[in-house]
C-alpha cells in the first residue's frame, strides 16, 4: 500500500511508507459530532505517532493571516482545539482495535511558520499540554497509556526525530 498521504490543503505530501499503518478519522468523525476535530495523521509503528500539522510557509496568505488570528486574538480557543483533536483521534483508533496497549502513544504538533519560534512553541506546549490527559496514571483502574510524550515542533526538529517520514512540499 502507497502511504502517501496531502495535508488538507494539498501543499504538502507527507511519506509514512515505513509505518504499519496510518489513520485518518476525519470520513467517519461525522458519525459523533462532538468528536469532529481530529489530528491529521495517527502513524502506528513501534510507536503510535498523532500527528497535527499546520503551516503557515504557503503561498495562500489568507492562510497565514488566518493562523495569525487564531494565535493571538483567540489563543485559549486554539490551545483547547489542538488537545480536542488528541482525544478525539485517540477515541477513533482505541475503536479500531489498532492500538497495542504496549506502545507509547505521542502527540507532535508541527507547525511551519515563521510567526512561531522555539519560544513561543515551548509556551504554546505547556497551555496545550494542560487540556490533555495527565494525572490518570495514579489511578489503578486505568490499564493502558493515554499519553507518554507531547511536543510541538517545527520542520527540522521533526526531520531529526523522524527522518523515515519526509515531508515535501509541493511546487505549485
Amino acid at each position: 500500500m502507497d502511504k502517501k498521504f496531502l495535508d488538507e490543503n494539498g501543499n504538502f505530501q507527507f511519506h509514512f511508507g515505513k509505518a504499519e499503518k496510518v489513520f485518518q478519522f476525519d470520513e467517519i468523525s461525522h458519525c459523533i459530532p462532538a468528536m469532529q476535530q481530529n489530528v491529521d495523521f495517527v502513524i502506528i509503528s513501534n510507536k503510535v505517532i498523532f500527528l497535527e500539522f499546520k503551516s503557515t510557509e504557503v503561498s495562500n496568505i489568507n492562510n497565514k493571516e488566518a493562523f495569525e488570528k487564531k494565535i493571538k486574538q483567540e489563543r485559549q480557543k486554539f490551545f483547547e482545539t489542538i488537545a480536542k483533536k488528541f482525544v478525539s483521534s485517540l477515541f477513533w483508533l482505541w475503536a479500531t482495535d489498532e492500538c497495542d496497549r504496549e506502545k507509547e502513544i505521542k502527540y507532535y504538533f508541527l507547525i511551519d511558520s515563521e510567526l512561531i519560534d522555539a519560544k513561543m512553541r515551548k509556551k504554546f506546549r505547556n497551555k496545550i499540554a494542560k487540556q490533555l490527559p495527565h494525572g490518570y496514571e495514579n489511578y489503578s483502574i486505568i490499564k493502558r497509556p493515554i499519553l507518554t510524550r507531547f511536543f510541538i515542533c517545527d520542520m527540522e526538529e521533526w526531520k531529526e526525530y523522524f527522518p523515515e517520514y519526509a515531508i515535501t512540499r509541493i511546487e505549485a
